[in-house]
């Protein structure tokens, strides 16, 4: 089921899990010399560090808002090939999802391998009103 409160939206983009998360949140505590008082709000955004209860990936918490846009699937059929390629040489079980992270940012994706960190792929993306 989709979370509707304080985790809507927020999904772990490598395990999907979406039930449990530390987030590094802000409250005001009254302090005294034995101890807090009863505290605020606990306030948090999308530049918050976040970890998934479930993998351990740590992130801003905006990272877990939204999975890439571009995935494996969605790569051009030639650079697929070429991750086939590299996994058949740096990992003994083949080409399996799990070995590979896909960043992106406003203006590049980059595909890396997990297994021995080389990049890949580097896209540039086109920027709207280009």
């Amino acid at each position: 089921m989709a979370n509707e409160n304080c985790l809507e939206g927020v999904k772990c983009p490598k395990c999907e899990q979406e039930d449990v998360f530390k987030i590094v949140g802000v409250s005001t505590f009254t302090v005294l010399d034995d101890g807090t008082d009863v505290h605020g709000d606990v306030e948090w955004d999308d530049d918050s560090t976040c970890t998934c209860g479930g993998c351990s990936w740590v992130a801003r918490l905006g990272d877990f808002r939204k999975g890439p846009d571009v995935t494996l699937h969605t790569l051009p059929e030639e650079t697929q090939r070429r991750l086939r390629r590299h996994a058949s040489h740096c990992s003994p079980e083949g080409f399996d999802m799990s070995h590979w992270e896909i960043y992106e940012n406003e203006t590049s994706v980059v595909v890396q391998c997990i297994r021995c960190m080389t990049v890949l792929v580097m896209l540039a993306k086109k920027l709207e009103g280009e």
